[in-house]
């Protein structure tokens, strides 16, 4: 029998970027208090841009009942997140809170790590 020892780890270091989100401020009540999701990237570098794509669900419309968010966001060069604002568009239409989801999507220059989705909740006008 012969012994085979590995010594070190070879290995390349991880240089892709990884994207992840958060909800920063949860809560929406009016044009006054808007909800804030954050995008961030780790890995990679920060010296160029990235644009990351995402979607939105849930029961309020984009563009209706809070301001239209374009489905994507750019993290620019030389930082390591960029908000997307939820910003309601006027009192709720709801008696009750209603949630906007937010998720990430995969995209040329990224990878989507955890946590890749998240909720900000309009409130109701009750």
């Amino acid at each position: 029998y012969a012994t085979l020892t590995i010594a070190g780890n070879n290995q390349p270091a991880d240089t892709r970027t990884w994207v992840s989100v958060v909800a920063s401020d949860q809560r929406a009540s009016g044009s006054g208090d808007i909800g804030v999701f954050t995008v961030s990237r780790t890995g990679g570098g920060t010296a160029s841009a990235v644009t990351v794509r995402y979607s939105l669900g849930g029961t309020p419309q984009n563009g209706v009942d809070y301001q239209t968010l374009p489905g994507s966001v750019t993290i620019p060069a030389g930082a390591s997140s960029a908000d997307v604002k939820v910003v309601p568009t006027g009192p709720s239409r709801w008696p009750i809170d209603k949630d906007v989801f937010l998720m990430l999507e995969q995209g040329p220059g990224y990878i989507v790590g955890t946590p890749n989705y998240t909720t900000v909740t309009i409130a109701g006008n009750n």
